[in-house]
Parts: structure tokens; C-alpha cells; sequence
């Protein structure tokens, strides 16, 4: 947990799959702040046993025992198709102030308003299907746009995605 201007912001930490990520600076133009930076990683599912993203941002609330996340729990759960988890799912995309690489781990700061944009009920079915199912040898896809973005543009960005 950080402080920023008298609020606690949340610090996700994340081990990367083969300490291998995509980075891409990203044009401003459009948005308010100065620079962004797109993160691209995938990240070995049983570290949602103990990270929970903030889903402020998101625009539907993630509800269990739906179709969707069922599809997902039957994937996991399923030793013959929880390897392929990273091509059948879509993945986790979150929006931060920051995102910092080092040493395999990347840290992502996540103030008010900010957090999971999409993937709410995939964070969910995950975070279920832990509970119930081992799950060896699977990824997750994680997408994080970090830089500064005022309330308006994080719900246009998570309403598009």
C-alpha cells in the first residue's frame, strides 16, 4: 500500500512468466496526460490465491455462476485444457498510475478509480476455481496501461474494452 495526496493506493506485485514483457510507449494523443506505456505479460494463475485487482473502473460487476464464468472454472479445472487457458481466455486488463519492471516482478500502482477495466468476472471464476481445482502450468494474460488518466477517460477506456 502507497500513499498519493492523502489516499491509499494499492501496490499489485507480480511475478512474469519467463520474466519476459512487452513494453510499448504509447502516443498521448487524446488523453490528458503527458505519457503511457502498455505492459503486455502473462503471469502463472495461482498467484490470484492472494492478489485481488481493484474493480472500481469496471464496468459490469463480475457476478459468479454465470455461463462465462463457468465456461472459465470448467477450463481451469479441466487438466486437458488448463494449459491452453492463455489462448482461450482473454485475460486481465488493467488500467495504473504506474508500472514498474524489475527483476522479473513487475509492481503496479493502482490509485482510486483506477484498476481492472476487463476481466472482472474472468478475476472472479479464477479466484473460485482455485478454491476448488489444483491448477499447475497455467497463464493468465495480463494487459496494464499505466500513466495518468482523469475519471472520464477511464471509463471511456473501460466501456470500449
Amino acid at each position: 500500500m502507497r500513499r498519493l495526496n492523502g489516499l491509499d493506493m494499492p501496490v499489485i506485485k507480480f511475478n512474469i512468466h519467463d520474466d519476459k514483457i512487452l513494453q510499448q510507449k504509447v502516443p498521448a494523443d487524446g488523453f490528458k496526460g503527458p505519457a503511457y506505456m502498455v505492459s503486455n505479460f502473462y503471469v502463472d494463475i495461482n498467484q490470484f490465491s492472494s492478489i485481488s485487482i481493484p474493480i472500481e473502473s469496471n464496468v459490469r460487476k463480475p457476478v459468479d455462476n454465470t455461463a462465462a464464468t463457468q465456461a472459465i472454472k470448467d477450463t481451469i479445472g479441466n487438466k486437458s485444457s488448463q494449459t491452453r487457458f492463455w489462448a482461450l481466455n482473454g485475460g486481465l486488463v488493467i488500467v495504473a498510475k504506474h508500472a514498474t519492471v524489475n527483476a522479473g516482478k513487475i509492481s503496479i500502482e493502482i490509485p482510486p478509480k483506477y484498476g481492472l477495466i476487463n476481466g472482472g468476472h474472468t478475476q472472479l471464476a479464477i479466484k473460485n476455481a482455485l478454491k476448488e481445482h489444483g491448477a499447475a502450468n497455467v497463464l493468465v494474460r495480463v494487459e496494464v496501461i499505466s500513466g495518468t488518466f482523469d475519471d472520464g477517460e477511464i471509463a471511456a477506456i473501460a466501456e470500449a474494452r
